[in-house]
């Protein structure tokens, strides 16, 4: 046998005994990311205060005016009693610039140094019901992961022509005016120069 041939049969005989090449490795599981969990919304079941509204307005509930006595002539005052999409149930007692847990859980901001000016004077209280004397206006409390919002939603039909939402940090003084439009225009752009018009300045 010649050499070449000979080496030739060296090498398939080598090859032959050789390893199998290791298995490729394996895809790591796939893991699915848990959803964030949902914002939960709460709405106002009954509201009391010192002067009832002639507009829209939640009726009285029972254990709001002695809720109110808390106040000590502290104005504005007013006792609200809201519920969560879970049934979950809670009192809020508005005393001058705080709103308060009636269980004493928490105390929150009532006015917000952030939302001045023009803004301010057409909003009015946000947190007055109906919002900016708006009879189509609402005012919900959003539970989400980051902290609880109020949101304030207009119609249009107020002096200003007030319409989208107002987001307000119920925690704290952020606010958020970006959804807030006049006649389709937003707040900052255009909205604020519409507003001036529709109000007579």
């Amino acid at each position: 046998m010649h050499q070449p041939q000979v080496q030739v049969l060296i090498g398939l005989l080598v090859g032959g005994c050789a390893e199998p090449p290791p298995p490729p490795p394996k895809s790591p599981p796939i893991v699915e990311a848990a959803p964030a969990p949902a914002a939960l919304r709460w709405r106002i079941l009954g509201r009391m205060g010192p002067v009832r509204s002639t507009l829209p307005s939640p009726l009285p509930f029972e254990g709001g005016e002695a809720l109110m006595a808390r106040c000590a002539g502290v104005l504005p005052c007013s006792a609200e009693r809201w519920e969560r999409q879970d049934g979950r149930r809670m009192d809020l007692l508005r005393v001058g610039d705080q709103v308060q847990a009636a269980d004493g859980a928490f105390s929150w901001p009532a006015r917000w140094r952030r939302l001045n000016g023009d803004l301010a004077a057409c909003a009015g209280d946000p947190l007055a019901l109906p919002p900016a004397g708006d009879p189509g206006a609402l005012r919900v409390l959003i539970e989400e992961p980051s902290g609880p919002w109020w949101e304030v939603s207009w119609s249009g039909e107020n002096r200003c022509g007030l319409a989208g939402s107002l987001r307000l940090r119920a925690d704290a003084e952020t606010i958020d005016a970006t959804a807030v439009t006049v006649e389709g225009l937003r707040w900052g752009a255009g909205g604020r120069e519409r507003a001036a018009a529709l109000n007579g300045r």
